[in-house]
């Protein structure tokens, strides 16, 4: 079966709701594209740090399974480029 059955977009929600309920993470690291297609969910993006980038996988891994999470998240250092700016 390829598509977005019920239990990917159960899949998609919970990484959904557990990202915004974390208080810790950046209003940058909430917006991630999440997406789950026969249970493989895929991690699209920008964060500001790795910690952010390591909770968002954290979470990702213990909804969908271990093997099931591909990321594509890319972890911009902005402090740094704020510095390369202000020069």
């Amino acid at each position: 079966m390829h598509g977005e059955s019920a239990r990917d977009k159960e899949i998609t929600r919970n990484i959904t709701t557990q990202l915004f309920e974390d208080t810790k993470l950046s209003s940058y690291g909430k917006n991630i594209d999440i997406a789950t297609i026969d249970g493989k969910t895929t991690l699209r993006g920008r964060v500001v740090n790795s910690a952010n980038k390591e909770d968002i996988l954290s979470f990702a891994t213990r909804v969908a399974g271990p093997g099931n999470v591909i990321d594509q998240i890319v972890v911009d250092d902005i402090s740094a480029a704020e510095k390369a700016i202000d020069r």
